[in-house]
């Protein structure tokens, strides 16, 4: 990591040592005065895009108290599921004190669409707002291969890999869900659901073979969030 200026703080005349916004070797940056964003994906943000959200009359169901300051435990946890800080920051991922849950804002095409939480100490264990089972939600689209996992976590882990990942939000794979995918040029389905869904996932494949999907079902000794990036390329590739 090295730092530059921050061109936002520097248009007020503030960051006068130019060492305000952390460069990350993917290319995200990170102004830890005001919030400034700059993603792997070349997205910029003048202010926290989480700020916005709240100040929205239209985004109002993010929890209003949502924070860059994560507490350690929680942080801890992120690392075990192979959230690293560049993650953190490329995902907007934020804190909601009084929910006591990782705030994961979701934006398709640009637009906020609604947050997925998960506590640590709280049930139900997931919370979502704004999320159905027909959206789609990519953490990559490089690929007509399109990996599907439960959950958020997962689909940020397996979508750092160059093939295309789609978060389900859960474990139920609709009918709806495929053909919208197929519609936009998915060809090939690598259902990885969590451990404690194998069966579930092996059968919901099969239904949807019969159906003329191509589509498969990957069954690992743990849950996709907790492979290394080395572990995702090489189950995928031998898999493939």
């Amino acid at each position: 990591m090295k730092r530059e200026q921050c061109p936002k703080c520097a248009s007020i005349g503030k960051d006068r040592n130019q060492d305000n916004l952390a460069v990350y070797p993917d290319g995200s940056k990170y102004c830890f005065s005001c919030g400034y964003f700059v993603t792997s994906r070349n997205i910029e943000y003048r202010i926290n895009p989480c700020t916005e959200i709240k100040n929205s009359t239209v985004l109002k169901i993010l929890p209003s108290d949502v924070t860059t300051n994560i507490p350690k435990e929680v942080k801890e946890y992120l690392l075990i599921n192979n959230i690293y800080p560049k993650d953190i920051i490329n995902n907007f991922i934020h804190w909601s004190p009084s929910e006591e849950r990782i705030c994961f804002p979701i934006f398709v095409d640009g637009k906020y669409i609604g947050w997925q939480g998960r506590s640590l100490t709280r049930k139900p264990k997931w919370y979502s707002q704004g999320i159905d089972d027909k959206l789609i939600y990519l953490t990559n689209n490089t690929s007509s291969t399109v990996v599907l996992v439960e959950d958020i976590i997962s689909a940020i882990n397996v979508g750092k890999q160059p093939i295309s990942c789609c978060c389900l939000f859960g474990s139920n794979l609709t009918l709806s869900r495929m053909q919208a995918l197929s519609l936009i040029g998915k060809d090939k389905f690598i259902l990885w659901l969590d451990k404690d869904k194998e069966h579930e996932s092996i059968k919901r494949a099969e239904e949807l073979r019969y159906l003329g999907f191509n589509c498969y079902s990957l069954t690992t000794d743990k849950d996709p969030k907790y492979y290394s990036q080395e572990d995702i390329l090489n189950l995928l590739t031998n898999y493939g």
